[in-house]
Parts: C-alpha cells; sequence; structure tokens
C-alpha cells in the first residue's frame, strides 16, 4: 500500500486531506483487485450455467427416448395382440361351421365366407391336416380341433355339405 500525504494545514494543524487521498486510493485499488477477480469468476458462472443446462437438456432428451421407445414397444405388442385376436376369431368362424356340419344328418349343405385378408390388410393362410385346422399370418399362429374333412378351405366363398357321414369342403 502506497500512502501519499499532502501537506496541508486545517484550522486544526492536522493532516487531513493527506488521509483522505491514502483511502480514496486504497479504495480504487482495492476495487480494481475485485473488478479483476469478478470477471473471470462471472464468466464461468455463465459457462456453469450453459453446461448444466445442456445437462438438463441431454437429460430432458434421454427421458423423451426412453418414453418414445417404451410406447413403440407397445404399439407393436398391441398390434401383434390384435392380428391373434382377427385370426382366431376367423379360425373359430371356421371351427363352428365344421362342428355344426358334423353335428347334423346327412344331406346339410351350407356356404360360408372366409376373407383374403384380416382387416383388408394382413394375409393369412388356412392350413387342413390330421383333424386340426391352422391359421398362420407373419406375426401369429392359431390352431383348433376340427371333425375329419375331405377338401381345403380356399378366400372367398365355401361350400360344406355333408354325405353318407363324411364332411366335404369345396369338393
Amino acid at each position: 500500500m502506497s500512502a501519499f500525504f499532502l501537506s496541508s494545514k486545517s484550522n486544526s494543524g492536522t493532516k487531513i486531506d493527506g488521509m483522505i487521498i491514502v483511502i480514496l486510493q486504497d479504495a480504487s485499488m482495492e476495487i480494481k483487485k475485485q473488478e479483476a477477480f469478478a470477471r473471470p469468476i462471472a464468466r464461468s458462472r455463465t459457462a456453469q450455467a450453459g453446461i448444466e443446462f445442456m445437462a438438463l437438456v441431454g437429460i430432458a432428451l434421454f427421458v423423451v427416448l426412453v418414453f418414445t421407445l417404451m410406447a413403440a414397444q407397445e404399439v407393436k405388442e398391441y398390434s401383434i395382440k390384435r392380428e391373434y385376436a382377427l385370426i382366431s376369431d376367423v379360425g373359430m368362424m371356421i371351427q363352428k361351421e365344421m362342428i355344426l356340419a358334423g353335428s347334423v344328418e346327412d344331406g346339410y349343405a351350407r356356404s360360408f365366407y372366409i376373407p383374403e385378408k384380416l382387416k383388408a390388410t394382413t394375409p393369412f393362410s388356412v392350413i387342413v391336416s390330421n383333424s386340426t385346422i391352422t391359421l398362420n399370418t407373419s406375426k401369429s399362429v392359431f390352431s383348433a380341433r376340427i371333425p375329419s374333412i375331405k377338401g381345403n378351405f380356399t378366400s372367398g366363398t365355401n361350400r360344406v355339405y355333408k354325405q353318407e357321414g363324411v364332411i366335404y369342403v369345396n369338393s
């Protein structure tokens, strides 16, 4: 600390002016020191705020990504369940037609419709083997027991009739 005293005498004969100059210089030096330290601190605080903001944005994006993936998985599971419900409806309809044909007298004849696609979007196939009907799609399979039949099912109108105790399909 440097001190400069100006010699001037006041009425009481003391050196007050010199002390005021020293106090002002000390205060000025102190302010300059604080300004020198305050600038980097202010910059680091804004930098820290920027880093914190980016971290929060990153966390928010991660949470959104997780929820999006969970929602996509739920949609996929719903799609598979919906497809299975549709194919099982068609399979049970065919099964009921065959059980009905097996339980009635000879001379029974009936026509029923099997759609080409489930809800006009999903193709499927119908396979008959060993008194079992199996319906397949790309994601689902449905099987059901039916009475022994002769013939195969096709998309569109199918004709079922019973003659001499045997059930015929499209024959």
